[in-house]
């Protein structure tokens, strides 16, 4: 041994060099106190020693001398990463299996505390846990002392094997976690010492081998009858994409098990067999389907046909031709070529009625804001007949622009009966939510299946109109174009068409229609409306933008006592297109029309009307300023009828979408969603139940929206409802349709569902929710950033497709990187951190969003080095010239940039430390920053 006052000597006499000499001695240092004083380069000298041994593995004890100067007070060292790596290195010796459990018995602070550091750092190069171990003399690794101090009680076992599953919930590499799995491994835990919730949390884990690990403790658990069914299921999905087909393999065997013993979790085991047919390896896939085939399910295998190996792929198609009955067709008379559409009537000549299912005049006012989306499935719906459009709709072609084009179809009678042979075929195939089963039902005069939202109330009227209970008539809700809107003018045009004809509007289509109004065209459709007569006139005025005349008191001014036009109603058949059919010539000049079409010139002076007053406020009557302002409170004269306030919360929201409009909250209409505009917040809260189940404890997590909002009627659908509608996934795209002007209303129904899908739950309608979401006019808000988001992270492949494709065609030119970044915090504890990376790679975007949402979520949060890896990648790619002429001005602003001119994300950056992925991929961006 040699003395510390020997070692001060010989420092004193090699001041430069004093820590090459140091590395000599320590390993041999007396630990007896020294009697002279130290040297002033002893703390330099021992701290290079640390920054060396650190890095470099000197096969002897060095480490030792050090903890005995410190335990000595004669030097002062940072308990940081590197002299963690330090004490990994050089607490023992390549060939001596003696040093390392002596220090450790003789040290508190390094048994209690120290020690547990090596759990938390990775290490690399010549330094890490695994690599010392590798090379040393068997029986002096750290994993022989560990197991030694653990059999002696010098270390609590219970901890050594907790700390062993901690090690391995980090982002190690596989070579170096593998010293954590095989330590745990080799300490045989019993069946009670298995930590299954840490088990089962580690079948998500990113490295294969840790995976497998997992699988091969539990399969221990499963023999010895302990495993915990319920939560196994819950966690085994990310574990069948391991790579290598053992562990998948072996997951569907367990599953198989657990299904034999509980029945009632077929459905999810049904699921996870699903996922086994995604796997590359074809034995995977062979194994998933033959367990489907025993259950006979075959959708989840017709779902995924494109994805199997072609020798699977071919046994599964013949086994789903086998066993799917062959559909019958039907034979119906071909339908002749439809004649095309008349030109449209000049000023002044006989507007006859057309014959082509279109209203032409719809399709000629696209949305300027929706023309490229719209143009296509506008095209294509010119080209089909009425039946060719009810025969695509039975098959399922449910698109929004075409159930509307439907509904105009029964409402005006141009529905034949050739189809009702398809329509009861589909009616007898049952899911009765389904959207073409509604067609079918119209078709057949049957009842709508499907009620309360706007929606079912609007097949109802049609219903009505398709058995004689209402007039045929031109709707006015049909849009102009595929995304939903209506042209100001087209409405106009449609609703002086109606009362040419003496029909009042049907509740739910006139509120649908005014929620549908474009911003475009506005000024001239007002000036042509300033005579539609009624609530539904002035309401149309209004959503136009009409001034108002009181803005808070209740009408006080005579009604118009003017006697409506008492020529006979026209009879023709309703015109189909947007020019009002009067069977007569058009009045084009200012003398009154005494067709049945009402002058829109010269006030009617007509007798004076006999009826009380106040039939003006419920049925005719309105006073309209000089300059077409209407007087909204001749109509929200307390007490309100529900339709009538439904009306008017309609021409506000469609009035001004986004503003509070004073004269519906000074009549008491003052929710969000009707004279308030509602700004809906993204709050989550993850919760947690604990159950009995026999001797065991189960615990299920689970995501859920705090805002819990509830529409209280089917007329009002801008008031937010946080759950969804009944009906199936055909109907996702049709409801997003209803208001445009705010995509908000429509995400409020629809996250629950997507927090749904990024858990484990089946989220049926999250795929359309995405598409809807991708083309929606209207605007994007925090509610809209949570589903994508969380379809972001969803567990099915299909669904984190669909918001990858919705996050390029949104972010950042319609939906803010800085409400997407919030977003991810909120579910970052409900996510996936590897598969919001992928979704997030080749985007410029991704930069602003990530340089946002990173410098909130913690340094060890699970996965958080995809995300790193990501961020690098596109802000290399961002800073490169563009690579095509067509980038946009904002993609330019987001490359010229970087994302460290964040001050909150390069502090965040700088605090990594250690040698984690995560550490080393901050580091890297630090470095190309710089």
């Amino acid at each position: 041994m040699v003395p510390i006052d020997e070692v001060y000597r010989r420092l004193r006499d090699v001041p430069e060099d004093g820590h090459w000499y140091l590395m000599s001695v320590l390993w041999q240092l007396d630990p007896a106190p020294p009697a002279t004083k130290a040297p002033a380069s002893l703390q330099r000298d021992v701290e290079r020693v640390v920054e060396h041994i650190a890095a470099h593995w000197p096969q002897r004890a060095i480490f030792t001398g050090i903890r005995t100067l410190e335990r000595l007070g004669e030097v002062t060292l940072n308990h940081d990463e590197p002299y963690v790596l330090a004490m990994i290195s050089a607490l023992g010796d390549r060939w001596d299996p003696e040093p390392r459990p002596t220090a450790i018995r003789a040290d508190q602070e390094l048994r209690e505390s120290l020690l547990w550091r090596a759990f938390e750092v990775e290490g690399g190069g010549e330094v890490s846990l695994t690599n010392v171990d590798k090379y040393s003399h068997a029986g002096t690794g750290w994993a022989d002392t560990l197991r030694t101090l653990a059999a002696d009680g010098t270390l609590p076992r219970s901890r050594l094997l907790h700390e062993c599953l901690r090690a391995l919930s980090r982002d190690f590499s596989a070579y170096r976690a593998g010293f954590f799995a095989q330590l745990y491994t080799t300490l045989t835990p019993t069946k009670e010492e298995l930590d299954q919730p840490r088990l089962i949390r580690l079948l998500s884990a990113p490295i294969p081998a840790t995976v497998a690990f997992a699988v091969r403790h539990l399969t221990t658990v499963d023999k010895a009858g302990g495993l915990d069914d319920p939560a196994f299921v819950n966690g085994a999905g990310a574990a069948l994409t391991v790579p290598a087909k053992n562990t998948p393999l072996a997951v569907l065997t367990l599953l198989t098990r657990i299904r034999t013993r509980h029945p009632a979790l077929t459905p999810a085991v049904t699921e996870l067999y699903a996922l086994g047919l995604e796997h590359q390896h074809r034995d995977v896939q062979h194994r998933a389907l033959t367990l489907l085939q025993a259950l006979d399910a075959r959708d989840p295998v017709a779902e995924r046909l494109d994805l199997l190996e072609p020798t699977i792929a071919r046994e599964a198609t013949t086994w789903l031709q086998a066993t799917t009955p062959p559909t019958p067709t039907t034979q119906t008379t071909p339908q002749p070529t439809p004649a095309p559409p008349e030109p449209t009537a000049a000023p002044g000549a006989a507007a006859g009625p057309r014959t082509h299912s279109t209203p032409a005049a719809d399709l000629a006012h696209p949305s300027p804001v929706t023309a490229a989306v719209s143009g296509a499935s506008v095209a294509a719906a010119v080209e089909r007949s009425v039946d060719e459009r009810v025969a695509a709709l039975l098959a399922g072609e449910t698109t929004p622009y075409e159930i509307e084009l439907f509904l105009a179809d029964v409402a005006a009678g141009r529905v034949s009966g050739d189809l009702k042979g398809p329509a009861r075929k589909v009616l007898r195939r049952g899911d009765d939510g389904a959207l073409r089963h509604q067609v079918a039902a119209l078709v057949l005069g049957q009842a709508p299946t499907v009620r309360g939202d706007l929606l079912a109330e609007r097949l109802a009227e049609v219903h009505a109109i398709a058995t004689g209970k209402a007039e045929p008539r031109t709707l006015l809700a049909t849009p102009t174009d595929a995304a939903g809107w209506i042209a100001p003018d087209v409405l106009v045009a449609r609703l002086a068409h109606s009362a040419s004809v003496g029909l009042e509007p049907l509740h739910h289509d006139l509120v649908a229609a005014l929620l549908r109004i474009h911003p475009d065209g506005r000024e001239i459709a007002l000036r042509a409306a300033s005579d539609l007569p009624g609530q539904a006139g002035a309401a149309v005025r209004y959503a136009l933008g009409a001034a108002t005349n009181t803005a808070t008191t209740p009408n006080t001014t005579t009604p118009n006592t003017a006697a409506p036009n008492t020529a006979a109603p026209n009879t023709a058949a309703p015109n189909t297109d947007a020019t009002p059919n009067t069977a007569t010539t058009p009045n084009t000049a200012g003398t009154p029309n005494t067709a049945a079409t009402p002058n829109a010139a010269t006030p009617n002076t007509a007798a004076p009307k006999t009826a009380a007053a106040s039939d003006a406020v419920a049925g005719g009557g309105e006073v309209v300023s000089g300059a077409g302002g209407v007087d909204v409170g001749q109509f929200l004269r307390a007490p309100i009828e529900p339709k009538t306030a439904a009306v008017w919360i309609a021409a506000a929201r469609a009035r001004a979408p986004l503003d509070d409009d004073p004269v519906l909250i000074a009549a008491g209409l003052d929710k969000p969603g009707q004279g308030q505009a509602a700004s809906i917040a993204l709050r989550v809260t993850v919760q947690e139940h604990q159950y009995k189940e026999g001797p065991h404890t189960r615990t299920v997590r689970w995501c859920e929206q705090d805002l819990r909002l509830h529409r209280w009627a089917a007329d009002q659908p801008t008031v937010a409802s946080s759950s969804q509608p009944d009906g199936g996934p055909d109907w996702i795209l049709w409801a997003a349709q209803i208001w445009p002007h705010d995509a908000e209303v429509f995400c409020a129904a629809a996250l629950e569902e997507m927090l749904w899908a990024a858990g484990t739950e089946r989220a049926y309608s999250a795929s359309a929710t995405l598409d809807a979401l991708a083309v929606h006019p209207g605007r994007m808000g925090p509610l809209a950033a949570g589903v994508l988001v969380a379809g972001m992270t969803a567990a099915e492949i299909g669904h984190r497709t669909r918001a990858a494709e919705a996050f390029a065609a949104l972010v950042p030119d319609r939906l803010d990187p800085a409400l997407v970044a919030d977003a991810m915090v909120k579910l970052a504890h409900h996510a996936t951190a590897s598969r919001w990376a992928s979704a997030l790679r080749s985007s410029a975007a991704s930069v602003a969003v990530l340089a946002g949402a990173l410098p909130r979520l913690p340094r060890d949060h699970p996965g958080l080095h995809t995300l790193l890896t990501t961020l690098h990648e596109e802000s290399v790619r961002a800073g490169k010239p563009p690579a095509s002429p067509k980038t946009t001005p904002h993609e330019e602003s987001v490359r010229a940039g970087t994302p460290l001119a964040s001050p909150e994300l390069r502090a965040w950056l700088e605090g990594f430390t250690g040698t984690t992925k995560a550490a080393k991929t901050a580091r890297a961006i630090l470095r190309e920053q710089a």
